[in-house]
């Protein structure tokens, strides 16, 4: 009778403790990895916002020249005004980034060696 099934009956599962073998270990992030990773976040969003700013003072230049009140002045130039507005915005913001992401990188790394 047993020969007439030809599957095999569930196996017990274990839940052994895989140990710290299992785990790879990480490269220690040192404070200069940190500070660099910290820069090219801020860099790089830095130029996004300088991108996105410059689009818009091509695309709609009247925003620009209300925001600085700037419709009388034929100096203004609200592509320049809005590629260092989101230059500056953009930086400031990469730089909170890098520091949340930094935040949680280090917290991940620490709560898995704990």
């Amino acid at each position: 009778m047993d020969n007439d099934n030809p599957y095999k009956a569930p196996q017990e599962f274990s839940r052994a403790d895989p140990g710290p073998e299992a785990f790879a270990p990480y490269e220690p992030l040192t404070l200069s990895d940190a500070l660099r990773f910290e820069l090219k976040t801020a860099a790089l969003f830095a130029v996004v916002g300088g991108v996105l700013g410059l689009a818009i003072g091509i695309i709609m230049p009247n925003y620009y020249r209300e925001v600085f009140n700037a419709f009388g002045d034929p100096d203004f130039k609200p592509s320049l005004a809005g590629m260092l507005l989101g230059f500056m915005q953009g930086g400031l913001l990469g730089v909170f980034a890098g520091i949340a992401l930094l935040t949680i990188v280090v917290w991940s790394r620490r709560r898995r060696r704990l």
